[in-house]
């Protein structure tokens, strides 16, 4: 079973102001002995979150990466 699903979060960055943004998210679940497992979960900026790009412009600033940003 999977849900997918927004998930609406906040954070900040080396202690600057807290900055919400949307992530979409998928989680599987798995039933092992009875009960529901998550066995895999994935995030990433929902494509219409402008904080979402927001948030990945300004590591790229600070810190010149965003991971495998591209």
């Amino acid at each position: 079973m999977s849900i997918v699903g927004i998930e609406h979060t906040t954070a900040s960055l080396d202690g600057g102001a807290p900055m919400s943004y949307a992530l979409r998210v998928t989680t599987v679940f798995r039933r092992e002995d009875g009960e529901w497992r998550i066995i895999h979960r994935h995030g990433d900026p929902a494509p219409e979150s402008d904080s979402a790009s927001v948030l990945r412009n300004r590591l790229l600033e600070e810190h010149g990466t965003a991971g495998n940003a591209g």
